[in-house]
């Protein structure tokens, strides 16, 4: 008796579960909605990126002028004093356009930990 009610209960649920094909294009529409969503992400993302690279190059480009002029200008070299460090390899180094900070890296050493020093 309490069998055949549970087997009774069973079957009315699972009757009332949507067909195994609509669940399939169910998932398949989520799926392309996901797909264009991220499609969409990236376009206007490259749009941004395009319009930025733009925008910086006529800043660039309208500031400056190539007359003749300036292309008279002669290049030289400098001598700049020795680095209060040696060598390095996989350092940070940050410039500030009048002064340069270098940190860390590596120089040949077996030191596991590598360099843990730096200069300006």
């Amino acid at each position: 008796m309490m069998e055949d009610r549970l087997r009774s209960l069973l079957q009315d649920a699972t009757d009332r579960l949507p067909g195994l094909g609509a669940v399939d294009h169910h998932i398949i529409r989520r799926a392309r909605r996901r797909v264009g969503i991220r499609a969409a992400v990236a376009a206007i993302a490259i749009i941004a990126m395009v319009a930025g690279a733009s925008a910086a190059t006529t800043r660039l480009f309208s500031k400056e002028s190539f007359s003749p002029a300036e292309q008279t200008r002669t290049a030289r070299w400098e001598s700049i004093p020795a680095a209060p460090i040696g060598g390095r390899a996989g350092h940070v180094a940050v410039s500030s356009g009048t002064e340069m900070l270098v940190w860390g890296g590596d120089n040949g050493s077996d030191d596991p930990a590598g360099l843990i020093d730096g200069a300006a």
